[in-house]
């Protein structure tokens, strides 16, 4: 009896209310994500993203905007849906536990799309599979186009001042004229005007309810208007450096906003030129389910709670997880004098690596023969966003400026090593090891190690660790292996 009232209430509107209800169902059971994102679309300083909340109303309105196609579709749960919904739900716990932020955003929109698909069907799903496609505009996975588009912008202003027989050299990512230089950093890749372009294309499709083949069209020549929009903004910069000495307004002062500008102007002719196609499109039908479907019974209450029930268990198994008392921190790091080593004595060089927010760290110098031995040791009893042991701030060498000359996998007395030999401000030569430790698994490789975390940690708590160790290229790099090698031999790893 319950059944058959769920079936006729969701048969009408309740079919939108269930498909908004497990949106927000999954928005605040997968809040660290949800915190995430809100965080990055309010970032001005990476303002690549911030359009995000436009995409994510208009992601709610284009899913209202479905709520005919919604009526008559067919509903029919899809228990099999259940299965990819529980995988990518655990993929985005994986994620999670490592501090892969990119990797558990990533997962935030599939699974949604997955929990609409097993509670209501295939047609139900395809209906809302654009929303969800144009969500990940919002999501920050368009990091990779940076570097590519940072050498198509060179390259292009490059061609385009030698056509103006503007005196150009380009090195990397530096445009230099004779009355200056230019660097096309981050913000001049035109990615943000890319992803905004790729935005008003796609709410342009979903207006003119158009076919799926040519929306891709549309937001494709979109993505070429913002690219050709960011060219156009950087070599009228250039000239204007050219032209003025370097002194120009847009060159000193507001070569941001004049790029908006540009691009305003470029998309307006874009929308003047696309009017055409909104002429042509009178007879193409909107993309949803055939009308007249009718509806199927088997959509249940069971089925509905059956969905939600996915979508329960990996957050609370995060959150039990996240929730566990969190050993203390170990009172010593490194190993005591043994066998004709000394130490750990206090360091008088300025070396010490960068492993930010490590729970407890030891740096220290053993001595044997006249030869030194400094050994950094950083462990993290645990680990969460911003504080981890693989972050892009760390490293085994520090903040000082280094030079590495090789870099290779060694056999160490008590393990293998990752082996640089690096060159400093001062042009001394040093070959330095260094490994991770998690859970008690040595790891070199800097991924391995972070998936690995996020394994262990499944199971109880991961301690994780970093040990680094340095001698001076004296007489030369070989000694230097040869000593390192002796010393892990005779002095273990770690005292805890």
């Amino acid at each position: 009896m319950i059944d058959s009232v769920a079936a006729n209430y969701v048969s009408s509107k309740g079919r939108l209310i269930v498909v908004l209800g497990l949106i927000a169902l999954c928005i605040a059971l997968y809040w660290p994500t949800s915190e995430s994102l809100g965080q990055l679309w309010l970032n001005v300083e990476k303002d690549v993203y911030l359009h995000g909340f436009l995409v994510a109303a208009l992601c709610v309105w284009f899913i209202v905007r479905r709520r005919e196609p919604l009526a008559v579709a067919l509903v029919k749960p899809s228990p099999i849906a259940m299965i990819p919904l529980v995988v990518v739900s655990f993929v985005w716990l994986v994620c999670f536990q490592a501090s892969v932020e990119i990797g558990h955003q990533l997962m935030y929109p599939l699974v949604m799309w997955l929990a609409i698909y097993a509670a209501m069907g295939r047609s139900v799903a395809l209906i809302m599979a654009i929303p969800f496609a144009y969500l990940y505009l919002a999501i920050p996975i368009w990091q990779v186009l940076i570097e590519p588009f940072q050498i198509a912008t060179t390259q292009v202003i490059d061609l385009l001042l030698r056509l103006f027989r503007i005196p150009v050299q380009t090195s990397g990512n530096i445009i230099d004229i004779p009355e200056g230089a230019f660097e096309v950093g981050d913000g001049c890749a035109g990615v943000n005007f890319v992803l905004v372009a790729a935005a008003v294309a796609g709410l342009y499709g979903e207006l003119l309810d158009d076919r799926l083949a040519r929306r891709i069209w549309l937001v494709l020549v979109a993505v070429v208007v913002g690219l050709v929009a960011n060219w156009l903004r950087v070599f009228i910069i250039v000239l204007a450096g050219h032209l003025s000495n370097m002194e120009h307004y847009l060159v000193k002062t507001s070569h941001y906003g004049f790029g908006w500008f540009v691009f305003a102007v470029m998309l307006g002719i874009y929308l003047w030129l696309m009017k055409p196609v909104a002429n042509e499109v009178g007879d193409a039908p909107p993309l949803s389910s055939p009308r007249g479907a009718s509806f199927d019974g088997n959509f249940s209450v069971r089925a509905l709670s059956a969905t939600c029930a996915c979508l329960l268990v990996v957050p609370i198994f995060a959150f039990v997880v996240d929730h566990r008392d969190v050993p203390a921190s170990p009172k010593s790091l490194l190993a005591s004098k043994s066998d004709g080593w000394s130490g750990p004595a206090t360091p008088t060089s300025d070396w010490h690596p960068v492993y930010s927010g490590a729970d407890a760290e030891q740096i220290g110098v053993y001595r044997s023969g006249g030869a030194d031995v400094e050994v950094y040791r950083a462990v993290y009893v645990v680990q969460r966003q911003d504080k981890e042991l693989i972050n892009w701030g760390n490293s085994p060498w520090g903040k000082s400026e280094v030079q590495i000359d090789e870099r290779s996998t060694v056999q160490g007395g008590d393990g293998r090593y990752v082996e640089l030999k690096l060159r400093d401000a001062a042009g001394q030569k040093w070959v330095l090891w260094y490994a991770y430790e998690i859970a008690g698994k040595p790891i070199l490789s800097d991924s391995k190690a972070q998936f690995w975390y996020a394994i262990a940690t499944l199971g109880g708590n991961a301690e994780s660790s970093v040990r680094a160790l340095r001698a001076a290229c004296a007489p030369d790099c070989d000694a230097a292996q040869g000593l390192l090698r002796r010393f892990t031999s005779i002095v273990g790893p770690s005292v805890s």
